[in-house]
């Protein structure tokens, strides 16, 4: 094999890795959105019937955090696609060498602009909007009197 074939097997072989480590790290977050959420909303509700403003305090913090989780994961989700073309060009070249021709990889796959995505991630980026969405309701039901 040549030497600029095992290089780009190599290289292929690391983008790979870090592909699917920082995957991996976008669903194992998962488990704290829910305890975010838990906590947010559970809380909120409960400690509204002693202090209603506390209750809505609690449900703009929920909101906010929820906030910060998004942004991890729009930044996880964006270094893991950052090499995306490279790979795709990569496994071309090695797909070539080896001769066998038809076969076709494509990281990359997604159209540009497409309006319904429905990929995990994408899910995972919706669902925590619409979580934001419904703790800052929440709460400002909560400063106006929801639980009285």
């Amino acid at each position: 094999m040549a030497e600029s074939t095992k290089s780009a097997e190599a290289l292929y072989q690391a983008l790979m890795r870090q592909f699917l480590h920082q995957d991996r790290l976008v669903y194992m977050s998962i488990p704290y959105l829910a305890a975010i959420q838990t906590a947010t909303i559970g809380g909120s509700w409960a400690v509204a019937d002693c202090h209603q403003y506390l209750g809505a305090v609690l449900g703009f913090l929920g909101a906010g955090l929820t906030f910060c989780y998004l942004l991890y994961v729009m930044a996880t989700l964006a270094d893991r696609d950052v090499n995306l073309d490279i790979m795709d060009k990569l496994a071309g070249e090695l797909i070539e060498h080896t001769g066998a021709s038809g076969l076709q990889v494509r990281m990359n796959a997604w159209p540009k602009g497409r309006l319904f995505k429905w990929r995990v991630s994408i899910l995972v980026e919706r669902v925590t909007l619409l979580f934001i969405i419904a703790d800052f309701v929440l709460a400002v039901g909560l400063a106006f009197g929801l639980r009285k």
